[in-house]
């Protein structure tokens, strides 16, 4: 176990206020940003290896036994001192101790957070003419009060397939207007608008429009009966 630190003890220039677990993760990353001082094995790591090596170093310094301990670490002996001054109080003694315990058993630092997911996608849920209908089509604007300005179009879809729009730039915040079109087939290459609409009346081009707006970041399905996005699970 570690010793305990009481408050207002200075450790590895730190002032302890209150507790322990405050000053942990700050030791640590002093450790490293200083060159992995605690690893006196030279092995890249710090590990209960180094805390009996300095053990024995302490109890053994200014004895020749100290000096073969240093030379046996495979570092030069001032950079042996340096790592074994681990609270940075240019003394090597039992505090040192204290600290390497606190750097031992410290929990790892949490790893960091992934960035935010900035993707949408949009599934067709009982569309309409569904006899009839076979692909669709969607428009995704940037933000609420966007008009005709930057947009992504999605290619033109089977209308079971999912309108995806990966890493949008910043401009794009929620809530987001769309456009829709569905589509049916006339033969060959031809495809003809059987049905569209857009979220609300400022968007060009569209005279149909319902006051709707994809919700935020995710993926939904579009209920076309509801007029409603259903965030899906």
């Amino acid at each position: 176990m570690a010793k305990k630190v009481k408050p207002g003890h200075v450790l590895g220039g730190l002032l302890v206020a209150g507790g322990i677990f405050a000053i942990i993760h700050a030791l640590t990353r002093k450790a490293k940003a200083a060159g992995l001082v605690g690893d006196l094995d030279n092995d890249g790591a710090i590990t209960w290896a180094d805390y009996n090596i300095l053990v024995s170093y302490i109890v053994n310094q200014g004895t020749p036994a100290g000096e073969v301990i240093i030379a046996q670490s495979g570092l030069t002996r001032e950079e042996f001192l340096r790592r074994a001054d681990v609270n940075g109080d240019g003394e090597i003694n039992a505090l040192d101790i204290t600290a390497l315990e606190i750097l031992l058993e410290a929990p790892p630092e949490p790893p960091p957070e992934p960035p935010p997911d900035r993707s949408v996608a949009i599934t067709l849920k009982n569309p309409p003419y569904s006899n009839v209908i076979e692909r669709w089509q969607m428009r995704l604007y940037p933000y609420k009060g966007a008009g005709s300005i930057t947009f992504r179009w999605s290619s033109l879809l089977r209308i079971n397939e999912t309108a995806k729009y990966g890493n949008l730039p910043s401009e794009f915040k929620p809530p987001f207007p769309l456009q829709i079109e569905l589509f049916y087939d006339l033969g060959g290459e031809d495809w003809e608008v059987r049905h569209k609409f857009q979220s609300y009346s400022q968007l060009p081009g569209y005279g149909l429009y319902w006051p709707v707006w994809i919700p935020d970041f995710g993926s939904y399905y579009f209920n076309y009966q509801t007029k409603e996005f259903e965030r899906v699970l």
